[in-house]
């Protein structure tokens, strides 16, 4: 079995575990360079309603430039923290009742709310919080009944 690329690998690993919460998304990734410190990554606003979610990631995250730190889960946590974004934004034009879950477990802080969701979605948590969520997400998405 061929040996996938690390960014590669950090990309399906996310996708898992978005599938094991029931989602399922064409999810772009571009590359950023940039030497802001602490830039991880972002979400193209509006993207994941014309040819899906796209997120750009730093091409900084490295090895080289993160000796102690494990890059991978870095870069899985960067895009689960980036779909975190695409759901926030979901709720605010297209569907309240989600968006006013999404506010109440945040205290309608969106980088609240997306930090948490990866987090919770990274480690497969039992949050019933969440899994309601991500429920109503595919429900207005008409993936759901």
């Amino acid at each position: 079995m061929a040996k996938l690329s690390p960014i590669k690998a950090a990309i399906e690993d996310a996708d898992g575990r978005l599938q094991r919460f029931g989602i399922v998304d064409r999810i772009t990734i571009k590359f950023r360079t940039t030497s802001e410190p602490g830039w991880l990554g972002q979400y193209r606003s509006l993207s994941q309603f014309k040819s899906g979610p796209i997120f750009w990631v730093n091409s900084n995250i490295t090895e080289d430039n993160y000796p102690d730190h494990d890059v991978h889960r870095i870069m899985v946590d960067t895009i689960l923290h980036e779909y975190g974004h695409v759901i926030w934004e979901f709720g605010r034009l297209r569907d309240q009742k989600l968006y006013e879950m999404c506010e109440a477990v945040s205290d309608g802080d969106e980088e609240e709310f997306a930090e948490t969701f990866a987090v919770v979605v990274s480690n497969n948590a039992v949050s019933p919080t969440y899994r309601k969520i991500v429920k109503q997400y595919l429900k207005s998405l008409g993936k759901l009944e």
